[in-house]
C-alpha cells in the first residue's frame, strides 16, 4: 500500500486532486488508517487513476467519468459515451473555426482599412427583369441553400432550369422589418427567359425597375455588416432615404463555388426615387 504522496508522485496526480477524487467518490483510496485518518492506495488503483486521467484529457466531466467506471464490463455503454463525447468535440471544433475565421476576417479588415475604405458604393438602377422567385420563412440565414434546391427541382420538372441565366446574378430578398435571428422571410430570385407557368411554389414574375445603393463583398459573408455600416454612409452623405425590402444579388454563390474566398456578393440598399 501506498501514502497519498507515494501515490500521487507515482500517478503523477497532484495529491489535491486526488482528494477532491475521494470527496466525489470517483477513486477512493483502499484503506484510511482508522487512528489518523490516513489515505492509503493500492498498486492495482495506478490504471485506474490512468484511466480517469486519460477521460479527462478527452474533456470528460468527471460526473460522466464516475458514470462510465461503472460500466467497464459493458462496453456497448462506454462507447455511447464516447460517441456523444466525439460529436460534442465535433461541434465544437466547428465553433472554433468559425470563431477563427471571424478572427481572420477581422485581421483583414484592419489591414486594408489603413489605406483605404474597404468597400465602393455606388448608385444604381436596375431594369425590370423576368424572374422565377419562391418565398418562404425559413429557420434562419444560413438555410437559404435550400430553397435554391429546391427551385431548381421545380425548374427541372418544367425544362426551364436551363433558362436561369446566373451569369446576369442571383437575387436574394430580405422582407423582415427588421433584422431575425430564426424565421426569416426571404424571396429568392433568379432571372429567366421564357414563359412559364407558375407550379408549386415557384413564381414566374416582372419585377419593376429599382435604384439602390450597392457595393461588392468579395469572399466570405460575415463582413456583410461592414458592407451595411459604408453603405448606410454614403446614403447619410448623399442625403438618400431607404426604401423597401435589402436584397443581395450572387454574382458568385456559394452553389457555383464552394470556396468562400471566391463568393462575390453585391449587397444592395433600395432607394427612394
Amino acid at each position: 500500500m501506498f501514502r497519498i504522496g507515494e501515490f500521487s508522485k507515482l500517478a503523477r496526480v497532484s495529491i489535491r486532486t486526488l482528494r477532491h477524487y475521494d470527496e466525489i467518490g470517483l477513486l477512493v483510496p483502499d484503506q484510511v488508517g482508522p487512528e489518523n485518518g490516513y489515505r492509503y492506495y493500492s498498486a492495482q488503483q495506478l490504471s485506474q487513476i490512468a484511466r480517469i486521467q486519460l477521460l479527462r484529457e478527452m474533456g470528460i466531466g468527471l460526473q460522466t467519468i464516475g458514470q462510465m467506471l461503472q460500466q467497464l464490463q459493458n462496453p456497448h455503454e462506454l462507447e455511447r459515451f464516447l460517441v456523444l463525447q466525439q460529436l460534442q468535440l465535433k461541434d465544437q471544433q466547428q465553433e472554433l473555426q468559425h470563431r477563427i475565421s471571424l478572427v481572420q476576417s477581422a485581421i483583414d479588415r484592419l489591414r486594408k482599412e489603413q489605406n483605404m475604405s474597404l468597400f465602393h458604393v455606388e448608385k444604381k438602377t436596375f431594369p425590370a427583369m423576368q424572374v422565377a422567385a419562391l418565398r418562404r420563412v425559413i429557420p434562419c440565414y444560413e438555410q437559404e441553400g435550400e430553397l435554391w434546391k429546391e427551385m431548381r427541382q421545380a425548374l427541372r420538372q418544367l425544362g426551364a432550369e436551363g433558362q436561369m441565366s446566373e451569369k446576369k446574378g442571383l437575387m436574394t430578398v430580405y422582407y423582415d422589418e427588421g433584422f431575425c435571428e430564426r424565421e426569416v422571410d426571404v424571396e429568392i430570385r433568379s432571372v429567366i427567359s421564357g414563359s412559364f407557368s407558375d407550379c408549386q411554389n415557384v413564381q414566374f414574375k416582372t419585377i419593376p425597375s429599382i435604384t439602390a445603393a450597392t457595393a461588392m463583398l468579395n469572399g466570405r459573408h460575415d463582413q456583410v455588416g461592414q458592407v451595411y455600416a459604408e453603405i448606410a454612409r454614403w446614403v447619410e452623405q448623399n442625403g438618400c432615404r431607404i426604401k423597401g425590402p435589402m436584397f443581395n444579388i450572387y454574382h458568385v454563390s456559394p452553389a457555383m463555388d464552394p470556396n468562400p474566398d471566391h463568393w462575390v456578393t453585391e449587397v444592395c440598399v433600395p432607394l427612394a426615387e
